[in-house]
């Protein structure tokens, strides 16, 4: 006969406390119970999870989208951990055991559970990390998402280096060959006269060649046909003076949701490609974009190009209705004036990101009133 017993096991000085429930016949129970009185160990074993596996652990998943049962466990795992004084460090080093040792769905799984837990804590490594085993996955999508989340929180030209080879590959498995054109164009000002750019560049010219020829043949073909506009990302243009980059770029890590589900995608005046005139660029984009958020800080409000071109411009095309342009206000400034004092800012109450006492609740806050934008914006579009 089976009777139900849980065995309760602790540890100290952690308090580390772990209960286990298992079914035992009436003979296992007793010698259990000795043991545990006594101090003797005892060994038990259990039928293997996966049997035919001889590991007992279960296969490795064909695609991406985690079973429950994994993402829970990740949850279990990543609460006891830290719930036990750990910090968030040693759970990232948690990630990078997983990677070294190839348990790609690991890393996945503990990235996801950061970036809901604390995604402040999201570096350049843990992005690439991820973007690298969501490769190994054969999700190119998340992994070109993530390898763009890295991008942007590179610091150094070694970094971007680094990066950019993956990240180039990755595009050109999405078919995204003008993108994958641009980060060979960026790789090589990093690295002139490098073969393997070189190769690269060559190699996506000449596909955006055939996809030409094919295009315009298509064209001809069904020309006469009703075409459909495509669904994408909204625009959304940063506009801020380069005294408040830091800020710009945290601000961008409180959106990263909205670009990951596609609902919009990011432009400031970094993503401007080699061999590019900036004005243009910027004019092309501001003409473009369907959210224009001005940061505004005294640096801002001082700089003639932010303040008299890329702002007046973007309360044009405001007025007339063709975007939606949202003040966040990151430092202290004089911004009451009669261009932009009409306007709702963010974060709540329009108080400067610097002056709350936990920025990560403003980053957030700002984050929301734009999503709040987007989703309206978005349903605007869907009915129309």
């Amino acid at each position: 006969m089976s009777h139900p017993f849980r065995l309760s096991l602790r540890s100290r000085p952690s308090h580390f406390s772990l209960n286990v429930n298992i079914e035992v016949d009436e003979n296992k129970a007793r010698a259990i119970l000795l043991a545990v009185v006594s101090g003797k160990s005892i060994e038990l074993t259990t039928e293997p999870a996966f049997p035919g596996n001889a590991t007992g652990k279960p296969p490795f998943p064909n695609d991406v989208s985690m079973e429950a049962n994994a993402i829970s466990q990740t949850t279990r795992e990543a609460n006891t951990f830290i719930s036990s004084g750990a910090t968030i460090a040693s759970f990232t080093k948690q990630i990078e055991v997983a990677f070294a040792q190839e348990d790609w769905s690991s890393v996945i799984r503990k990235v996801d559970y950061l970036s809901k837990r604390s995604p402040d804590t999201l570096s350049f490594e843990l992005y690439h990390m991820q973007g690298l085993a969501l490769l190994e996955h054969g999700d190119n999508q998340r992994a070109f998402e993530a390898l763009d989340a890295a991008l942007a929180l590179a610091n150094d030209n070694n970094q971007r280096l680094l990066l950019l080879e993956k990240y180039a590959t990755t595009l050109t498995l999405l078919n995204r060959w003008e993108d994958a054109l641009r980060a060979a164009k960026e790789a090589l000002q990093l690295s002139p006269d490098n073969p393997l750019w070189l190769t690269l560049q060559q190699q996506t010219l000449t596909q955006l060649t055939n996809n030409r020829e094919v295009s315009t043949e298509i064209k001809t073909q069904t020309e006469s046909l009703p075409v459909s506009p495509p669904i994408q990302g909204l625009e959304i243009f940063f506009s801020y003076s380069h005294q408040d980059k830091e800020l710009r770029d945290e601000l961008e890590k409180y959106l990263i949701n909205l670009k990951r589900q596609g609902s919009i995608i990011g432009w400031y005046d970094g993503e401007i490609g080699a061999g590019n005139e900036w004005a243009n660029e910027i004019e092309k984009h501001l003409k473009q974009s369907n959210i224009i958020l001005l940061l505004v800080s005294q640096d801002f409000i001082a700089s003639n190009y932010c303040y008299e071109v890329e702002m007046l411009r973007a309360l044009e095309r405001h007025d007339k209705g063709e975007a939606c342009v949202i003040p966040v206000i990151l430092r202290p400034a004089d911004w009451q004036v009669p261009p932009l004092r009409k306007l709702k800012a963010l974060p709540m109450g329009a108080k400067p990101i610097t002056r709350w006492q936990d920025r990560d609740e403003a980053f957030l806050d700002v984050a929301k009133g734009i999503q709040q934008v987007v989703d309206r914006m978005a349903k605007s579009i869907e009915q129309s």
